[in-house]
């Protein structure tokens, strides 16, 4: 199933589809007191709802992170009463208590994730006590970015016994997830067959019968654009979602890897969750600095399994191929009419700053499609992943024979490194 990142704003972007399964709600999205009091019910994907606590985040440098540092540290398991909670009435507006207290949310921040026994507990039943006031159908357990092999998931192991303990103690009756979020850097170069961390990974919450699964992601700090092009770390993902799937009867629920969380679906994965913004497709440490920038929009095209640009390769495509690589959404409606009528760009899908709303509903309806595959048998979900990357990469060849290279816009070199993952993790399971 698709589950909505919802990241910063909860609203569905243009005409998205009311009928998602779900959203994740992301700790850094907002102020803890401002979240607390959002109303949910204004959201009818949100009735089912994910609450990340994010502490893999923990190492973020408050000096070049400080609006995310700041919604992280009003979180009881980052930095317990370091100020008053937001509250409306109390300070007016939000950005009135960011004045007030934000130098001391920063001042107040560890830098890393805490080590104690003691506070790791204090963290997980804050942090667990948090999703069962929010209503979350499941809870994750806050845990730490997995970064250096050679520690071999010993701190993360600890927030998983004690996350573990937290619920016994509060009586947890929804499933329990462990967090599993893993840096590429300890991914990239390492045969994923062979790579010791992730059999230490699939091992430790394997033992875990108090775990009902898994809340996965991969942190990207070695690319670039908006998907993953290691074959290493997506052969690693789908590697672990299998051992979790089918050897140990876990749940997954896979998050930032964008539309490749339809092929995780194929291998196992229950939930995948994405957005349109880099930041929901992606998680990269970097992203969550300061940055001044106006996103732009792009077409998401499912045959191509990737974006393609706005700003001259979509006419060039339509004047070769017509309408073969677009899709019919209801926000990239007006796209297609005016390609066929030799109008384009129309307002809604003029290459502008900002000028996304269009963009990212139509980015949404497409992956609620994709969400779709959950109601395949598991045999047809792979052989329908199977041939839709097998035609991904056909595309990729069409567009380069009539001149289109791959570009930040235009999306061609990760089709080839998906189908190869795949292909390698149909291999290694005997699929």
């Amino acid at each position: 199933m698709f589950y909505y990142n919802a990241k910063y704003t909860f609203a569905l972007p243009g005409q998205a589809p009311t009928a998602i399964a779900g959203g994740i709600i992301s700790a850094a999205a907002m102020p803890a007191g401002q979240l607390l009091r959002r109303d949910f019910r204004k959201f009818s994907y949100l009735q089912h709802r994910l609450f990340d606590p994010q502490v893999y985040l923990s190492t973020l440098d408050p000096h070049v992170a400080a609006s995310t540092v700041v919604n992280l540290a009003t979180w009881p398991w980052f930095c317990p009463g370091a100020v008053p909670e937001y509250d409306s009435d109390t300070h007016t507006s939000l950005k009135n208590w960011k004045d007030t207290y934000g130098g001391t949310l920063l001042q107040s921040w560890p830098g890393c994730a805490h080590t104690d026994p003691q506070t790791i507990g204090e963290a997980c039943r804050a942090a667990i006590r948090t999703q069962l006031e929010l209503g979350c159908e499941m809870v994750i357990l806050p845990g730490p970015l997995t970064s250096l092999a050679t520690q071999h998931f010993v701190s993360e192991t600890e927030w998983i016994d004690a996350g573990i303990e937290a619920c016994k103690a509060l009586k947890v009756s929804q499933p329990v997830l462990a967090t599993v979020a893993i840096s590429d850097s300890v991914l990239r170069g390492v045969d994923p067959t062979q790579n010791p961390l992730l059999h230490t990974i699939s091992n430790q919450v394997s033992a875990r019968p108090e775990l009902a699964g898994v809340y996965l992601l991969p942190e990207m700090a070695s690319e670039n654009g908006y998907v993953c092009t290691s074959r290493d770390t997506l052969l690693s993902m789908l590697l672990l979602i299998d051992d979790f799937v089918r050897g140990a009867g876990k749940r997954v629920v896979m998050n930032y890897v964008g539309t490749f969380g339809a092929v995780t679906s194929a291998a196992g994965a229950s939930v995948w969750s994405s957005g349109y913004y880099r930041g929901q497709r992606r998680l990269r440490l970097a992203d969550f600095e300061d940055q001044i920038g106006r996103a732009m929009p792009r077409y998401h095209s499912p045959k191509l399994a990737g974006d393609i640009g706005l700003e001259h390769d979509i006419e060039e495509a339509y004047k070769q191929y017509g309408d073969r690589l677009l899709i019919d959404t209801k926000d990239g409606a007006t796209l297609t009419r005016a390609l066929a009528s030799g109008t384009y760009p129309p307002a809604e899908w003029e290459y502008a700053q900002s000028n996304v709303t269009a963009a990212s509903g139509h980015y949404v309806e497409v992956a609620y499609r994709f969400g779709q595959l959950a109601t395949q048998s598991p045999d047809k979900r792979i052989e329908t992943v199977q041939r839709w990357l097998e035609g991904a990469v056909h595309w990729v060849g069409n567009l380069q024979k009539i001149g289109i290279a791959g570009s930040a816009q235009t999306e061609l070199t990760h089709q080839a490194v998906w189908l190869d993952a795949f292909a390698n993790w149909r291999k290694q399971a005997g699929l």
